[in-house]
């Protein structure tokens, strides 16, 4: 299993297939071999589904989000899969892969143009409470993008900032309504909750 994975990633054409064969269809070819070798007792699809990201970044493509699609349209996803492994029907299974792909690529676009604007609508939300224009929490916004659940230790090492000073900082942000109040006081994890709900959304 671990040498299949090892060649599935590390695989590329030939010198005179380059060009020939897409990146989609090298998923879809991963995919179905990987799916038809079945090598787990349990967790297959899940693994499968997982190469298809690993391998558009081993491609050094963007690890497009495509499991959302497949599952939201599993019975398309597991006929055209089927056909392939029964009858050696490629087609349908690499249209719906196209599809995929297409759907993916949109909404991680979509999904880029609203985190940016959020962290825009973040900064104006801060510029109004006359904060000095080196104030640790103007700083936290665009970092939150990369990570949306902190701490104040984790503001602290990010900022290169005292505990207290991060601590302030994510306190004008609760006070700001951009993240939510910690639920317990020790251990306080603070939540970015427009951002996390927009991400749930895919």
């Amino acid at each position: 299993m671990a040498a299949f994975v090892r060649d599935v990633l590390h695989y590329t054409p030939a010198e005179d297939e380059q060009g020939e064969l897409s990146v989609v269809a090298q998923l879809a070819l991963a995919h179905a071999q990987f799916e038809t070798i079945h090598p787990f007792v349990d967790g297959n699809g899940r693994v499968g589904r997982l190469l298809l990201p690993l391998l558009l970044a081993t491609e050094g493509y963007p690890p497009l989000y495509l499991s959302g699609f497949l599952l939201r349209n599993r019975r398309d996803y597991y006929d055209t899969l089927a056909a392939t492994q029964l009858r050696g029907d490629w087609a349908p299974w690499c249209t719906f892969l196209a599809e995929a792909v297409t759907h993916a690529c949109r909404s991680a676009v979509a999904i880029a143009q609203d985190m940016t604007a959020l962290e825009q609508r973040w900064q104006r939300q801060l510029e109004t409470l006359g904060l000095r224009s080196d104030a640790a929490a103007l700083k936290l916004p665009l970092l939150l993008l990369a990570q949306p659940v902190v701490t104040v230790r984790q503001v602290q090492l990010w900022l290169g900032v005292s505990f207290p000073t991060a601590n302030k900082a994510l306190e004008v942000l609760v006070k700001c309504g951009i993240l939510s109040e910690p639920a317990q006081r020790r251990h306080r994890v603070y939540h970015a909750r427009e951002l996390l709900d927009r991400l749930s959304q895919n």
